[in-house]
């Protein structure tokens, strides 16, 4: 069996725009891929199906977001500790942190899918789902908890490679498995007629076809990143290393995916016009909430390598170069959302109302997304620089803590969606500011000169 190369970025060396956005341009391609599969089945039930399965599906999008944010928050750790280890030259950790990686994802993802299958209907039931629509809801949960070690390993496959610079495998295999969903969607919609139950399997084999293609690329990758099934443990050390930065990671999202929970149970109180019309609208964002949270991932792995090679001299360039394609690219998105949200809401839905009720949606939030990039780009950076741990206090403390109280008195007070819709952007300043003051209190503990040079 054949080498499978990786293909590798300089990033200890050089200027970064032109490097940065070679790394970047296949992750966006990638998350709009992954993307997709939701897109396809809130976009199937919506149009071949009805309003109330569309707010089936949409009712579930805060409970899905929440589960995949854990798991990316978890990979960040198994991101850093691969692309720390491999700019150090520390090739044989990077083996071990490889198998590590992918055994723990495998067990922990097996037995949080047990545990989601079980509490499904619980679950739509304490976010305020309507009777009308529950039973719906928790099928499409159900099966898509038990497609959750598909995500999980290929997730964990994309960050290994990720972490050395190849974006493209992951690229491809998603694209391979995101035509598959399309075209499972409308087998088991439109032949089938198993409405939002057959969307759900649709993704879920679709992530698992995703999951096959990732491992078998593992297993003939270069023999520092090489997957040996019958060489699976997990070395306490590596662990160790990856839960450091990936459980504050993975804390952090979810809390972002807590609120997010509470949020839409506070949408979920409006009524399904408004469950259906901010279900399809809050997908549409997701494709420009990607270019964000990408420069994030981008400024972490280019920050990881310098540092584990003590190029602390680089730091600021990464930082900057990160953020100001992040900026541009994000605020580019976002007014192209205020300008084009009615007819990109009319590829969801023909309902005149939930239409008009998406389109207000991305027409306000659409212009201030750019906000997220300075907030994500710096609690990355801290990462980068091994405070996870802090990063994600700031995070609990600030934005998740503010989303709560602005939940229980300013949308108490005022029972509006736009009052729903404020608490976004005003989190985002509140904590980017933190951020900032805590980076450069962190930065300027560390040398400004580099130690050893590669």
């Amino acid at each position: 069996m054949g080498k499978s190369k990786t293909v590798e970025i300089d990033m200890l060396h050089g200027p970064l725009y032109r490097k940065m956005l070679i790394f970047l341009v296949p992750m966006v391609l990638s998350s709009v891929l992954q993307l997709l599969f939701n897109a396809a089945d809130i976009i199937v039930v919506g149009r071949y199906v009805g309003g109330n399965a569309l707010a089936a599906v949409g009712a579930t999008t805060s409970t899905v977001s929440l589960i995949v944010n854990f798991l990316v928050g978890f990979n960040v750790g198994v991101n850093y500790v691969v692309a720390r280890d491999y700019a150090s030259g520390n090739r044989g950790r990077v083996t071990l942190d490889v198998h590590t990686a992918i055994l723990s994802s495998l067990i922990f993802s097996i037995a949080m899918g047990l545990i989601g299958m079980a509490a499904s209907r619980l679950i739509m039931e304490l976010i305020g789902t309507p009777e009308e629509i529950i039973d719906q809801s928790a099928r499409y949960l159900t099966i898509y908890f038990a497609g959750l070690p598909g995500i999980a390993l290929y997730d964990a496959g994309a960050a290994i490679v990720r972490s050395v610079g190849d974006t493209r495998k992951p690229m491809y295999f998603l694209f391979a498995s995101g035509v598959l969903n399309v075209i499972l969607n409308l087998f088991f919609v439109i032949v089938m007629d198993q409405g939002v139950a057959g969307v759900a399997y649709a993704t879920t084999i679709s992530n698992y076809v995703s999951c096959i293609l990732m491992m078998g690329s593992l297993m003939r990758a270069e023999q520092d990143l090489r997957l040996h099934p019958e060489k699976l443990a997990i070395n306490r050390q590596c662990l160790t290393e990856i839960l450091d930065t990936g459980v504050p990671c993975a804390v952090q999202s979810s809390m972002f995916g807590i609120t997010n929970v509470l949020i839409q149970s506070a949408i979920n109180s409006l009524g399904t016009v408004v469950i259906a019309g901010s279900a399809a609208a809050c997908n549409i964002e997701n494709f420009v909430y990607i270019l964000p949270n990408i420069a994030g991932s981008t400024l972490l792995t280019f920050l990881s390598q310098n540092v584990g090679a003590k190029k602390y001299s680089r730091i600021e360039l990464v930082v900057k170069t990160a953020l100001i394609i992040g900026f541009v690219l994000t605020l580019m998105a976002g007014i192209f959302l205020a300008i084009f949200g009615r007819f990109l809401m009319g590829l969801y839905s023909k309902e005149a109302d939930i239409i008009e009720l998406g389109a207000y949606r991305l027409m306000f939030i659409g212009p201030m997304m750019w906000m997220e990039v300075f907030m994500t780009g710096f609690s990355s950076a801290l990462k980068g620089l091994g405070k996870a741990k802090e990063s994600m206090l700031i995070s609990v403390c600030a934005i998740c803590g503010f989303r709560i109280l602005w939940l229980n008195t300013v949308f108490l007070v005022f029972h509006t969606y736009t009052v729903i819709l404020l608490s976004w952007p005003v989190s985002w300043v509140l904590i980017t500011a933190i951020y900032i003051i805590y980076y450069k209190k962190v930065r300027n503990t560390l040398p400004h000169e580099d130690i050893a040079g590669i």
